[in-house]
Formats: C-alpha cells, structure tokens, sequence
C-alpha cells in the first residue's frame, strides 16, 4: 500500500439530539494513500459522510461533538489546527465533491463565478482561473463551456450541476479529492467518463480519492480498496477484489446481494391501456427538449425511460404531469387528453398520477414534518379525516421504505439524501395512484435499500396493477424492475422494447455505448470490460 498522505486514527463522533446521544461514528481508523482509491460503502446513516466531513471541518457543534480521535495530514492533526489554517487546507489541498450540488451551488450567482472563485480564493489571476474553469467544465462533459460559464444552476439539470460540482473541486488540483456520491446523478455514460476524468487525474497528480458511495458498480471500477461501515462502526476492510469475492461479515455479504442488474425480467400477461402519448413535443426558446414522443403505457407495466442529462426523459415527465405545457401532441389518460383537461378534473387526474423527483431536497417542503408530507395529499383530496388512521397509515408507509415510525415527527433536514428520497416515495404511494412516475426515485439509496424499494414496487405493481413510468440512469435497476424499455437521445426515441431484447440485442449505437458504459459490481467483470473497450486501440 502506499505511504498515508491521509489517515484518520480512532475517530469517535457523537451526536447529541432531543431524544439522547446518537453515536455516529465509533472508533473509525482508515488511510488513504498518494495515487490511491478508497472506496467507504456504507448505507444512509453508517456514518461514512460524517468522517469525510469531520476532515473537511464541516460538522456543526454543536450538537456534533468529536469525543476522539486524530485526523493526520502532512505532518499536521486536523482536529488541532486553526480555523484560519484549515481553511487555507480546504479546496487547495484537500476538495471535496458533495452528494447534493443543489445544496452547495449559490442560486444567485453564474456557475462561471462560483466555479473561478474557488481559484480566485485562493490568490490565483482571474483569467488563470477562468481558463482553468473553461478546461475543466469541458472534462467533466458539459458541452459550450463558455455558455456554460455565464448560466445559473437552475439552468442545468441534476447530473450537469453535479458535473460542475466536479470541476469547482478540482481547480487548484488538490491532494486529496473526497468524494461524497460524486456521481450518484450521472448518466451511466457520463459516469464512465467522469470516472476515467479522475483516473486521469490521478495518473498526473498523485492525488488520493476517498470515495463514498453505495454502488458498488463504481467500487469496482475505480476503487483500491474499500472499508465497509455499518451503524458507525467498520466491519469489513480489504482489496476491492477481496471483500467483493470473499466478504466475511454478514452486512457486507448483504450489500453485495442487493447489488442491481442480476435480476430476472418480468414479462407481464395482456392489461387495459392507461397511458398513450402521440406526437408529444415541448420547446424552450430555440432549444427542442421533445420532438415527437410517442409511447403507451399499459395498467401494471413497467416502463423504462431511459438516456443521457438532455435527452428529454424528465420533460416527458414533467409534461405527462402538466408541470409544463407541451407545444404539441397528445397525452390521454384512460382516453381522456390530458393537455385539454380543466383545473376540476386535472386535480382528480392527480390523484391517480404521482411522482417522484430526482432531488428530495427541492420536493419536500422543509419546515413540514414527515408526517404532514405524508397527509398533504390527503388534505388536498379530503381523504382519510379520522387522525387515528392517518397515523397508522403514515407508520405503515414508513415501514414499507425502510424508515421507522418515529421518523414522522421529524423534517427534511434531519436526514440523509437516501432517507429523504425514501419519504418522498411514501408520499407518492400515500394516494395509492394507478400510476407512478420516478425520476431517478432511487439513484440516491444505498444498494440494500434500493433492492428493497425495487422490490416494493413491483409488489404493489403486481398486487394493485399500478403502472411506473421509471425515468432511470442506472441500467442494473432497470433490469431489475422494467419489462419494456424506451431509450431517449437529444429528445427523441431512438429504440424501444422488451427489456431482454434492449440489454442482449440493442440496434441503435447510442444504446450500445450507453449499455458499454454501465458499471458491474464484480472488479474482475469490470476489469475484463475495460481490457475489450482497451484492445481495438492498443
């Protein structure tokens, strides 16, 4: 192993909260070294973010308090050192790319500011710094850089902001880059590239990566090693190849079980037509997101959209929803146009209609409790009036995705990104709807939960016939949960079929690169596939 340019010895973190002393994380020891990849897996609430954020200084204390421990870098404890200094550390020696990049992109300011001011900081000329940000937005996959430059964030969509988020962290081309899900919003292609980005970057600066993340597709495509954390404590520590082929504690075997992609395809038997779009087009000024889309969705089914950022999946969505007002086409609903329907009957339509969005951070309205998120739908549609069963049923909902019924009297800011995107399902299947739409509704949970909310999807499919439109980037998932799958490119429909046929026969070239490009959770698969991709240019 190489020599620890990083090493957190002994670190204990507690939490203090109205309901006691959480202990977050216990007595946590790992290293990472110059030029190499450590992968920290771990579901929501293992307390593998909260050591990444104990090194960048970024625990609030309170109520965090660090009982123990010592972070070493360059001869220096970080635990001990200055404000002054640690903020001298931050974003030049040490980066780090953070789970939510709406979170940490200013709404207010051009991504172009933001991503220079991170030079300009630090006492580096501002067209140093603008030439370095123009370089690093076209590594990281965003087409025109120097329009790029003068947009907001609100002007991209998840997988672009957390492109830029890539760049901003590596400006002044840091020692250690950690990375907290850095590409749980990308495009599986997008993704590749990202990934061989940081490679690369590895290769010319001697830079470590601490890597969180709960795929274990990414685990075995870049990662060293891998310490594996459960409940704050670490179970399983070891080479990639080791742990993925050979794990010891019953927790890791678990998580490599729930790994996606090794499922069997579901057909499903003739069923009533519930969805049928016809020509549907949506523009914005003179950019085209939807030009044509056409589809039928049938009670029970699971359809699959699936593409790059831009290729239109989300606007379908989003129109199919009236959120935006198509330009042209048809949507009709058990035969009734949804693009003609008055405000009465489109509530009604809504009701047997929900989603779920890609980002819980901007869906769930944060000075509401879990349990008034839950109930809103039923407020609004004057369901359920007796207090005693909205209870019952907030609790019943909470179990089925995998929270605990305490977690009702909680808010949005209490939890992690998964926990949250978990709420956010719940609410979608308060309303029991006939159909489901998921924008990525599961690309921010940790594998074992992901497995488990697949599974309760399809179970209520099959039980009461409700249809998902499951809008998704990760093709295992996809495998997993759709029958039919349609592939979107630059906003229209390029292939579409029954799953077995697009992952073992695809015809279009954009669904051959985006299948090349998906990641498998065993290291030596995914070492196999970059030998063949390698070979024809050797």
């Amino acid at each position: 192993m190489a020599e620890a340019l990083l090493t957190v010895k002994n670190l204990s973190v507690d939490f203090h909260t109205a309901r006691g002393t959480v202990h977050a994380v216990k007595d946590v020891s790992w290293s990472v070294g110059r030029g190499e990849t450590l992968a920290i897996l771990g579901e929501s609430g293992s307390g593998k973010s909260v050591s990444a954020n104990a090194v960048m200084n970024l625990l609030d204390t309170p109520p965090a308090r660090i009982v123990s421990g010592e972070i070493l870098y360059d001869g220096k404890d970080l635990l001990r050192v200055s404000y002054e200094e640690h903020r001298a550390l931050n974003g030049k020696k040490i980066a780090m790319i953070f789970q939510d990049p709406l979170g940490h992109l200013n709404p207010v300011y051009t991504v172009g500011w933001q991503i220079v001011e991170m030079m300009t900081a630090h006492g580096r000329p501002a067209a140093m710094a603008r030439a370095r940000a123009l370089e690093l937005i076209a590594r990281v996959g965003i087409a025109d850089p120097e329009a790029a430059m003068r947009k907001y964030p609100h002007q991209f969509s998840g997988g672009q902001r957390q492109r830029l988020m890539i760049a901003m962290a590596l400006m002044l081309k840091p020692d250690i880059l950690i990375a907290d899900e850095p590409t749980t919003a990308l495009d599986v292609t997008i993704q590749a590239e990202v990934l061989a980005l940081l490679k690369e970057l590895q290769a010319e600066t001697g830079m470590g990566l601490v890597l969180i993340t709960h795929d274990l597709g990414v685990v075995a495509e870049i990662a060293d090693r891998v310490v594996v954390m459960n409940q704050g404590e670490i179970v399983e520590t070891g080479s990639v190849r080791d742990v993925y082929h050979h794990p010891q504690h019953a927790y890791t075997k678990k998580l490599i079980g729930a790994a996606p992609g090794k499922g069997e395809i579901k057909l499903l038997e003739a069923a009533p037509l519930l969805l049928e779009t016809k020509a549907l087009k949506k523009s914005y000024g003179g950019f085209t997101a939807l030009k044509g889309a056409s589809l039928t969705l049938l009670r029970g089914q699971s359809l699959a959209v699936v593409g790059e950022s831009g290729s239109g999946k989300s606007t379908l969505a989003r129109t199919l929803l009236r959120l935006e007002d198509a330009d042209g086409g048809e949507a009709l609903w058990k035969g009734r146009d949804l693009l003609r329907m008055g405000a009465r009957e489109l509530l009604g339509v809504r009701r047997e209609i929900q989603m779920v969005f890609q980002d819980p951070t901007q869906s769930l309205n944060p000075r509401m409790s879990v349990y008034q998120l839950i109930a809103e739908g039923w407020d609004i549609h004057r369901l359920m009036p007796d207090r005693a069963q909205r209870r019952a049923r907030v609790a019943e909902l909470l179990d089925q995705v995998g929270l605990a019924p305490e977690h009702a009297e909680r808010y949005p800011h209490q939890f992690s990104g998964g926990q949250r995107q978990r709420i956010a399902i719940a609410r979608a299947l308060a309303l029991e709807p006939e159909l489901i739409i998921c924008d990525e509704a599961v690309s921010a949970l940790d594998v074992s939960i992901q497995a488990q909310v697949i599974a309760l999807l399809d179970s209520l499919r099959r039980r009461l016939g409700i249809a998902f439109l499951f809008i998704a980037h990760d093709l295992g998932v996809v495998r997993d949960f759709a029958d039919t799958v349609i592939v979107m490119q630059a906003g229209e429909i390029v292939e579409r079929g029954p799953t077995a046929q697009i992952f073992d026969a695809p015809q279009h070239p954009y669904t051959q690169r985006l299948l090349a490009a998906n990641l498998d959770p065993d290291p030596d698969v995914q070492a196999s596939r970059r030998a063949s991709i390698a070979a024809p240019h050797a």
